[in-house]
């Protein structure tokens, strides 16, 4: 694998890195999250795709993994990506596009990585070869408060009790 790292914004670092064969089909793998990163994958993708045949990119997103600053690295980092948005992470994914000369790729997406593939899709048509989404993920009320809620843990007593305590920590570090 090469690894990467271009800037994408003022003091804002892309990490990505790229493996496979270079005449293959390009495929950019959009991870889920918000917050996961490619190494979260524990290599998965080397089952997903025949590295004879594709030139995979996997792109930490911004704000998480190796992509800098990171959340990861320091819970400050948080306010440099308070206006975030997909729209956001798509142009990101379209100047990895354009950094590494690819004409058209294959988007890939799951779970959280599949609202953003399809937004990039959408917004960028001309660069979208295919899409494949597994894992639909929309971003509507119903689904933030199913995975990001209270009630999302209510049947587990040790992720509740997590959630409960990191709550509490932001609400006591906000502003």
């Amino acid at each position: 694998a090469k690894l990467h790292m271009i800037s994408v914004d003022e003091g804002i670092f892309l990490w990505f890195r790229t493996w496979g064969n270079l005449n293959g089909v390009p495929v950019l793998f959009v991870h889920g999250g918000p917050g996961a990163a490619v190494a979260d994958y524990n290599n998965m993708n080397k089952r997903f795709f025949d590295k004879t045949k594709v030139f995979a990119v996997e792109v930490d997103q911004r704000g998480t993994g190796y992509s800098q600053p990171s959340v990861r690295d320091d819970w400050h980092n948080m306010e440099l990506y308070r206006n975030i948005s997909i729209e956001t992470i798509s142009n990101d994914y379209e100047k990895v596009r354009t950094y590494l000369g690819i004409q058209k790729w294959l988007v890939w997406g799951g779970s959280y990585g599949s609202t953003i593939g399809l937004d990039y899709a959408m917004r960028f048509p001309e660069s979208s070869l295919s899409l494949i989404l597994r894992g639909i993920y929309l971003n509507t009320v119903k689904e933030m408060d199913e995975v990001y809620s209270k009630d999302a843990f209510k049947n587990d007593p040790k992720k509740l009790s997590e959630f409960i305590q990191l709550y509490r920590f932001a609400a006591d570090h906000a502003s």
